[in-house]
């Protein structure tokens, strides 16, 4: 069996997924800081440009262990660059917490005795998270809900073979994007909920739009007397450049912005990106597949002119 079969049955969709559910099953999801809670620091930066107090807040996290930093931003106060950094802790936290502190005020030099000085870094600890797994649940849910007035216009439209083949292939895509996020680790923050939705809606707009290539190229005359089988070649081959160009190109720039943007909006990003992948297989292997088992065309044949005489004779 050829690489483009294995594809075409969903076999590689099998093994993805199974080993996603074997990691879940072994380690359980990658809950950001929105879903575990933790510590956040603010440092004022005072008279430290941006980039030099980014390079002293890394110097001080980076001799630390038994932490992860779940995200990091910027703002002004009066005038003055205030960092705030949310991170998380396995171990002893108070132990954790104050070593950051210590090395904070080592790095920016600032006098913790001090009645003024002690007030540029400030640190609260045991913030209880904002989340929890019910943001993951209503975001399936919305999919879910999306996919059920899709499939039913499409069944009105253009018959139920092409609503259970839309369904079946934006489902797959969201089971695959779920599936990215386990297998990479890919921390599940507040954004995942918008990441899912992402997946989901290109997922439908690509299939939809194969679909309709599929039935119109069933219909033309030239391929009427084909199967299933061979329309559904013919029309996967059709679209099979402008697939790789335009979500290659989608999923490039998703990258570069996952590598620019920190914390949890890229890792939500990148589940996207990476998601992408399977939309592509989904669109020009299973969905195709898929349709060709499913669909029946109903071809009105003319009757011919010998015909129409014979008939009248008869009556």
């Amino acid at each position: 069996m050829s690489w483009t079969n294995y594809l075409k049955k969903g076999f590689a969709s099998i093994i993805v997924l199974t080993l996603a559910l074997v990691m879940f099953v072994a380690f359980g999801l990658n809950k950001g800081f929105d879903f575990t809670g933790g510590t956040i620091v603010t440092v004022n930066a005072k008279e430290y440009t941006q980039a030099v107090a980014t390079e002293k807040i890394n110097t001080a996290f980076s001799g630390q262990q038994n932490l992860k930093i779940s995200s990091m931003s910027v703002g002004t106060t009066n005038d003055e660059k205030v960092f705030t950094i949310k991170y998380q802790v396995w171990g002893e936290v108070d132990k954790v917490n104050i070593a950051v502190e210590e090395a904070l005020f080592e790095q920016f030099g600032y006098d913790k005795q001090d009645a003024v000085q002690q007030n540029f870094i400030t640190m609260t600890t045991n913030v209880q998270p904002a989340y929890n797994n019910s943001v993951l649940t209503y975001a399936l849910l919305g999919v879910i809900v999306a996919l059920v007035a899709l499939a039913f216009y499409m069944w009105l439209r253009h018959g139920l073979a092409t609503a259970v083949t839309l369904v079946a292939s934006v489902a797959l895509d969201v089971l695959m994007a779920l599936a990215i996020m386990v297998i990479f680790r890919i921390e599940m923050s507040a954004n995942i909920g918008y990441a899912i939705s992402a997946v989901a809606g290109i997922s439908a707009i690509f299939n939809t739009l194969m679909l309709y290539r599929l039935r119109a190229n069933a219909f033309l005359e030239e391929n009427k007397k084909k199967s299933n089988a061979q329309v559904a070649e013919i029309t996967a081959n059709e679209s099979f450049k402008s697939s790789v160009i335009f979500l290659g190109a989608f999923a490039v720039m998703l990258l570069v912005f996952a590598i620019i943007a920190f914390g949890s909006a890229g890792s939500a990003v990148l589940m996207v990106a990476l998601s992408l992948a399977s939309v592509f297989v989904t669109t020009q292997f299973v969905c195709p597949n898929l349709w060709q088992m499913v669909f029946v065309r109903k071809v009105r044949q003319k009757r011919t002119d010998k015909a129409i005489e014979i008939e009248s004779e008869v009556e």
